[in-house]
């Protein structure tokens, strides 16, 4: 199933477009990201605490550096297959600005 254009971005990472979407749940922050066409396997990211009303902001730099971190941990986005899913990723690069 496609990310809703209404709901995402586009992201253009190493020639290659992405559509990504940002949600809280239960006091986490959830990043979803997946070949912009729609099919491949889905990147499920999600941080550590993140309140609703923290001034930490999102920005399309860091969307671009989870995706060429979820890509060294073996993210196929172009492959169908189940989501790749990484927790706490604040641990493994720097999300926020």
């Amino acid at each position: 199933m496609s990310l809703s254009k209404k709901n995402s971005r586009l992201i253009e990472v190493a020639a290659v477009e992405y559509r990504w979407a940002f949600s809280m749940d239960s006091g986490y922050a959830t990043i979803v990201v997946q070949h912009a066409g729609g099919s491949g396997q889905r990147l499920e990211a999600q941080t550590g605490p993140w309140n609703p009303g923290d001034p930490r902001v999102l920005t399309p730099t860091a969307v671009a550096a989870l995706i060429n971190y979820a890509q060294t941990q073996g993210w196929a986005p172009a492959v169908a297959g189940p989501p790749l899913r990484l927790r706490d990723i604040e641990q493994s690069i720097d999300l926020v600005d």
